[in-house]
């Protein structure tokens, strides 16, 4: 059995149509007339005459290539459907839809719903938490019934006292626990309700397989409210200048002197503080600690470098919606009580301090005099810093 003399050319031809150009093809579409149509010489036209319309049917006797195959392609497809002649990557890493850290020069983004199942997600856990109010789940409950611990198991407040998994629906509640008066029957009984956070989930419902992680609520902290001085400093500074109420303000902190001294330095030289008074002071501490100047006719609660300053006597925490007013805590009135700028948060925000944990202002080495990285070389943890030149030559082997 013979083979035929364009046995070669057929199996070119399928291969020119199966891979590409530039691999199989010894001459590209390239080398063509780009501007060469469809109906061209190397083809016949036959006309067909149809009841309702006469069509146009054209027949190529000459090479197809893969340029004309797909350009063939595309005239059967509607004239409003563009297609991409280039090539696709084939994993295209998506971009982060949230930065690493929010300033208080920037928005809050907008939170996802409780209803999607994100135990890592930051804003997700951010976004449970806030549907715990003090008016509709107590903050007198055990520490084991915290809107801390229920919101890191997937689930959200619903109405008085009541618990909901938007996952999977189920539904439970505390109401008659704040009636108990003995403690330590209100301890053991906290512990016994806690294993619902686990239990009260649906068999098959993904929070009571994989919850949220230990340290998510401290990423959550690090993320809406950074301890570093480029978000800080310029909160600062509109406290002080929109708030005129902070020299006369009553003020409890956790702070102690030192560390105000040390915090009122490292905002100076990126804001308007000239000479310390007790108002720097005072909006140093109400920064560190995630107070906002509030303004009821501005939307987002964030600091505007462009806008003018206005005045206010209401500062507000942009993560917990926790506001108050200043005029409450001047010392110009007998018997007033202090600002706590730590404890005036609501429970779960993480601005405050969970059970067992540290103090993390301490622990960012913002107050300490030195950054975290010395602090870890003095004591032996890191041998030394390589810093990597950012004029680097290019060299045709190393990826930009």
């Amino acid at each position: 059995m013979e083979l035929s003399s364009n046995t070669d050319d057929d199996l070119r031809d399928v291969f020119k149509l199966l891979y590409a150009d530039d691999d199989w093809a010894l001459t590209s579409d390239s080398e063509l007339d780009d501007s060469e149509q469809l109906g061209n010489a190397d083809g016949s036209e036959i006309d067909v005459a149809d009841d309702e319309e006469q069509h146009t049917i054209r027949i190529y006797s000459g090479r197809i290539t893969k340029k004309r195959l797909f350009s063939a392609l595309d005239s059967l497809l509607s004239p409003g459907y563009e297609t991409d002649t280039k090539r696709q990557r084939i994993y295209n890493p998506p971009a982060p839809s949230i930065p690493s850290l929010i300033l208080s020069t920037q928005p809050m983004p907008a939170l996802p719903l409780s209803k999607v199942y994100a135990p890592f997600s930051a804003l997700s856990l951010l976004s449970r938490l806030m549907t715990f109010q003090p008016y509709t789940y107590s903050p007198q409950h055990p520490l084991t019934l915290s809107p801390v611990r229920a919101a890191m198991k997937g689930w959200v407040n619903e109405g008085r006292e009541g618990l909901k998994c938007d996952v999977c629906g189920a539904r439970w509640g505390l109401g008659g626990l704040e009636k108990v008066r003995d403690e330590a029957m209100k301890s053991n009984l906290g512990e016994r309700l806690a294993k619902g956070f686990e239990e009260r989930h649906e068999k098959n419902c993904a929070w009571r397989i994989c919850a949220s992680p230990g340290n998510l609520y401290e990423q959550l902290r690090h993320l809406v409210h950074p301890p570093i001085t480029s978000s800080l400093a310029p909160l600062a500074s509109h406290l002080l200048l929109e708030c005129l109420a902070l020299p006369s303000l009553r003020l409890l902190s956790p702070l102690n002197p030192l560390q105000v001294e040390r915090l009122v330095s490292l905002f100076k030289p990126s804001s308007t503080f000239s000479i310390p008074s007790p108002a720097t002071d005072v909006a140093s501490q109400l920064a560190l600690f995630g107070w906002f100047p509030y303004h009821p006719n501005y939307p987002t609660i964030q600091i505007s470098l462009n806008t003018p300053s206005s005045r206010t006597e209401i500062v507000c925490c942009r993560i917990c919606h926790r506001r108050i007013g200043l005029w409450n805590f001047s010392n110009e009135k007998d018997g007033v009580k202090r600002f706590d700028v730590l404890n005036e948060h609501l429970v779960w925000c993480p601005v405050r301090i969970q059970d067992g944990e540290k103090e993390w202002w301490s622990e960012s080495g913002l107050l300490d005099g030195q950054s975290t990285q010395a602090k870890r070389i003095g004591e032996g943890g890191i041998k030394g810093l390589v810093k990597v030149s950012e004029k680097m030559e290019k060299r045709s082997w190393r990826r930009s």
